[in-house]
């Protein structure tokens, strides 16, 4: 008897282990469920991508805005006559109204200026976004992208020194030679995006943070000091934080980049923002210039400038 209660649960015991046995029961857990491992683990890998990406922007964000009000705070103390010439003589602890005034108008003339080099970004990257789009330059591109890339920059030159000449009073006509070289540069940076991609999109990530925290330093300076103790500190901090997110805003396939790309680029953006910070010193020493009435006021001509400075970094 004991020997045949054996047997019956050995038989049991190979049914319950017998793999055909294991597979059909867990399927059938799945199909009651309505789950399987890959769509689990699917779900659980865009999980932790989602929640990844949010941290890699909350880092960033804090990092600028935290950033943006240490350096304020600990550099952006002192005030003096904004002229565009770093001189601590000139750094005063009761600033009276004259020094007051004229600030006031240095700050307008620096943000007048800004605002209409972003007003050309903005021209730059709508008409590069439609060429890329565009059937027919694409063909172009394909058959002839030097004589395309040459002829841009042959126009670019032409309609700026047009701009240039333009007497400050023909503003009718100074504004469209303005809007007609940014759109010169989008066929530029359109080509180039065709012949090097990565390396023009990444560029232009790094440009506009780096121009965009360097507008704000310049905004909010109040001695011409700080934008060479500011300026710097708020260049870096702001090309950390989107360093940290660059593959938030970038496809995979544009991920990773050759080391002598990233050397040409952290290199160039070096120099770049070495020269945006003297443009904007002229810039302020022209609106000092301006208010004390020593020449006439073009911000065109400054826009003009720090754009083609701007313009630069692009390969």
């Amino acid at each position: 008897m004991l020997v045949h209660n054996k047997q019956i649960l050995g038989h049991i015991s190979s049914l319950l282990t017998n793999p055909l046995l294991v597979r059909r029961s867990t399927a059938l857990r799945q199909f009651s469920t309505g789950t399987s491992p890959k769509s689990i683990n699917t779900a659980s890998a865009t999980v932790n991508k989602y929640l990844s990406r949010n941290i890699r922007l909350t880092t960033g964000l804090a990092l600028i805005i935290g950033g943006g009000w240490c350096v304020d705070t600990l550099c952006n103390k002192q005030t003096e006559v904004l002229d565009g010439k770093v001189d601590s003589l000139h750094v005063t602890a009761s600033p009276g109204p004259r020094l007051m005034e004229n600030n006031a108008y240095v700050h307008d003339y620096l943000n007048e200026t800004y605002r209409l080099v972003g007003a050309g970004g903005v021209v730059t990257f709508l008409s590069a976004f439609a060429l890329h789009k565009t059937q027919t330059f694409q063909r172009l591109m394909a058959r002839n992208p030097v004589g395309v890339t040459i002829a841009s920059l042959m126009a670019s030159g032409a309609i700026s020194s047009a701009a240039f000449l333009t007497p400050t009073e023909l503003a009718d006509v100074k504004l469209p030679l303005f809007a007609a070289y940014a759109v010169t540069k989008g066929v530029f940076v359109s080509s180039t995006l065709v012949i090097n991609p990565r390396l023009l999109i990444r560029a232009g990530l790094y440009v506009s943070g780096l121009v965009g925290s360097l507008a704000w330093i310049g905004a909010t300076t109040k001695s011409d000091n700080y934008i060479w103790t500011g300026g710097p500190l708020m260049g870096v901090i702001t090309s950390t934080a989107i360093g940290l997110n660059l593959r938030t805003f970038l496809p995979p396939a544009m991920h990773s980049m050759p080391k002598l790309f990233s050397v040409y680029l952290y290199g160039g953006l070096a120099i770049f923002g070495t020269f945006i910070l003297k443009d904007m010193e002229k810039v302020i020493r022209n609106g000092k210039r301006v208010y004390d009435g020593e020449k006439p006021r073009d911000t065109l001509n400054e826009a003009l400038r720090l754009y083609t400075d701007f313009m630069n970094i692009v390969p």
